[in-house]
């Protein structure tokens, strides 16, 4: 079933909910007291230290042109082919833009540090760099756990000259913030899949059969708009509870 999730209702689900994907006030090899005694000498903080001087090639960077055609966009949309077709290069100079603007909501699930992370640890969008990578990574405000696990596992793939293209953010989340996060991105990833499965089935309709479909569509979002009262929201996981209630 399709998730109808509305930007209205989304809003107010997460409202007080963090972005997780929103840049920290300083490099996690840095942070000592905001998380306490059992990370200040986690492995994780000198690869963090180590990676700290890294810088993205000049030619990664958007020039003129590419500030001016990509005002106000959307690096996850863009990387993943969310309501447009997917094209990771301009993702990358879209999350560029999205750092400068400190604009970490981005207007997707993603965007900015964790886009540039995703994509030059996938080599998607831009030759592949762990050490750009990571520097991205410790750039990210998250619960210590999944920092730590995260940066670690970066330098775990760099060790082993991994050549995938499936690192994820969402691979490595431990609070319910992040999952609400990840469950919104999620969908979003299925739905865009899943209209364009539909739009295919659908082509050949005639203008009757899609009137039928429209309206068993109208009932069904009106039957999960209903559902929502259902769903416990008082916990940080409450988004991601709603949509898989969805």
């Amino acid at each position: 079933m399709r998730r109808v999730l509305s930007a209205m209702a989304l809003a107010g689900v997460l409202a007080g909910v963090p972005a997780v994907r929103a840049a920290r006030a300083e490099d996690w090899g840095d942070v000592k007291s905001d998380y306490g005694s059992a990370f200040d000498n986690a492995p994780s903080k000198e690869i963090c230290r180590q990676a700290k001087g890294a810088k993205p090639p000049p030619e990664d960077l958007p020039d003129a042109a590419a500030r001016a055609a990509l005002k106000d966009c959307d690096s996850e949309k863009l990387y993943y082919g969310i309501g447009m077709p997917a094209d990771p290069a301009k993702a990358r100079q879209c999350a560029f833009l999205e750092r400068e603007r400190d604009d970490p909501e981005g207007g997707g699930s993603f965007s900015g540090e964790v886009m540039l992370m995703t994509i030059y640890a996938n080599g998607v969008g831009a030759r592949r760099d762990f050490d750009l990578a990571t520097h991205y990574a410790c750039q990210l405000d998250g619960a210590p756990a999944e920092m730590d696990y995260r940066i670690q596992h970066l330098a775990e793939l760099k060790a082993k000259n991994w050549q995938g293209h499936d690192f994820d953010f969402c691979n490595a989340i431990t609070s319910g913030y992040a999952q609400g996060q990840c469950a919104v991105h999620e969908a979003e990833v299925a739905d865009a899949r899943r209209d364009a499965r539909l739009a295919a089935l659908t082509a050949p309709w005639t203008p009757a059969e899609k009137a039928a479909l429209a309206k068993l569509q109208a009932a069904e979002a009106e039957f999960v708009e209903a559902l929502d009262a259902e769903v416990d929201l008082s916990g940080t996981g409450r988004v991601a509870f709603e949509i898989e209630a969805q």
